[in-house]
């Protein structure tokens, strides 16, 4: 069984294709059924009338804005996140909390707070695996 086999679908807020790319070869790698991705505020708004989603990443910076309304949003309709970012926590202080992944990105931390913020079912992760970085 896949660590994230409990999510169906899962969005990526990223600007950036590789890092959305291979973030999104991770998920499915993990067992996400659907991955998207929104690399700005437009498509990611537009995406979260029309879909549902279980899970999110969210880049805070983005090539049309910084992602406050986009936060907002996730948080108004309680789809669980995690930021990942290039910048650190204090750079944009005044956001609602979640973990935050710091760019480059390190497999295992990203899993496992996936799964601190939407716990699996059976999901186990083995503690000795030191998984390379996105």
């Amino acid at each position: 069984m896949h660590a994230l086999s409990h999510i169906d679908s899962i969005l990526i807020i990223e600007d950036e294709y590789f890092i959305a790319s291979e973030l999104g070869e991770f998920f499915t790698g993990h067992g996400v059924a659907s991955v998207a991705v929104a690399p700005g505020i437009a498509q990611c708004l537009e995406l979260l009338e029309r879909q549902a989603l279980d899970f999110a990443t969210v880049d805070i910076s983005l090539s049309d804005g910084w992602c406050e309304e986009l936060v907002e949003e996730l948080v108004a309709r309680s789809i669980p996140f995690v930021y990942v970012s290039g910048y650190a926590p204090n750079d944009r202080p005044g956001l609602p909390p979640a973990t935050w992944i710091r760019k480059p990105v390190n497999e295992r931390e990203l899993l496992e707070a996936v799964l601190a913020a939407r716990p699996a079912k059976t999901a186990s992760i083995d503690r000795n695996d030191s998984s390379p970085a996105v």
